[in-house]
């Protein structure tokens, strides 16, 4: 009975974590974790590491910048593609002052 009682209870939280994946996306930024709904019911990008994203990888997952910016994180989306733009620039001047 304790096997059965556990698989159950595994079965429960399995398809809870199913669930949470198909309709929210678990966020981790350089300041905190957070938990962003979704506006299209999809099993695409259920767990996201922004800390180390790049303007290319927002341009990939356009979907989750949508969903960022309608649960009121737009800024995080802004100051990360500027932040990381703008790192960019540096390094290829940097680059180029090498060069010359």
């Amino acid at each position: 009975m304790r096997r059965l009682i556990s698989m159950i209870f595994g079965m429960l939280v399995g398809g809870g974590i199913v669930y949470a994946g198909f309709y929210y996306h678990l966020v981790r930024t350089s300041e905190k974790w957070l938990i962003v709904p979704r506006k299209n019911v999809a099993f695409e990008d259920p767990y996201v590491d922004m800390r180390t994203w790049k303007p290319d990888d927002w341009a990939k997952h356009q979907q989750f910048a949508k969903d960022m910016i309608a649960a009121g994180h737009g800024e995080l989306v802004v100051q990360a593609t500027t932040k990381n733009l703008f790192q960019e620039v540096v390094e290829q001047a940097a680059d180029h002052l090498d060069r010359d």
